[in-house]
């Protein structure tokens, strides 16, 4: 299919908002307070493992068939923010800062201390950025350990990065372990962050 510039634009913005409204409402998600600063809770364990996969949704890209062309939803949303075809009276300065406030945030890499992998037996702290760990966490909750070939390898590039040699064996035993840390602490942790 093709389409101008004002479509995509339209559709990105669209898929986006729908990608938002599935993760954060009121049937996944409740709000410790009625203020701002409110902390987001999630209803239950399932409510945390999909919110964490229609995030990584959110954080892929789109299907090349679709549009024509393949491009991460932030990367639209960047593109939007640059060349808006709808802007009227600067209308795009909230979701341009919004936008460049969430890209720095999942880029900032986190150092994630004594982190305990029973399984090899190491006890590490761990610097990752957020979104390495938000991507793995979304596969982990969306595939079983057969499917996650690529987060294997992932793992053991960023435990590299840290002076840590990991090998294929060792990095398929701690998956439920990195999980634990990075998901059910971390993630949780971090979930009213994403959601505002």
């Amino acid at each position: 299919m093709k389409f101008n510039d004002a479509e995509k634009e339209i559709i990105f913005l669209k898929a986006i908002t729908e990608l938002i409204d599935n993760m954060v409402n009121n049937e996944v998600i409740k709000l410790g307070r009625d203020d701002p600063h409110s902390m987001v809770q999630f209803k239950s364990m399932t409510h945390s493992k999909y919110f964490n996969i229609i995030l990584l949704d959110l954080l892929s890209c789109s299907d090349k068939k679709v549009l024509g062309e393949q491009l991460s939803y932030l990367g639209a949303l960047h593109k939007i923010c640059q060349f808006p075809n709808l802007d009227k009276n600067n209308s795009i300065n909230n979701l341009t800062i919004s936008t460049k406030e969430f890209v720095k945030w999942l880029e900032t890499q986190i150092i994630v201390e004594r982190v305990w992998l029973p399984s090899i037996e190491l006890e590490t702290n761990l610097s990752i950025k957020r979104i390495e760990f938000i991507k793995i966490c979304g596969n982990i909750s969306k595939h079983n350990f057969s499917r996650l070939s690529g987060v294997i390898h992932e793992l053991i590039g960023i435990f590299k990065r840290n002076g840590i040699t990991l090998k294929d064996e060792n990095a398929l035993l701690i998956l439920g372990e990195f999980y634990e840390w990075f998901h059910t602490d971390i993630f949780t942790y971090h979930s009213s962050a994403i959601a505002e």
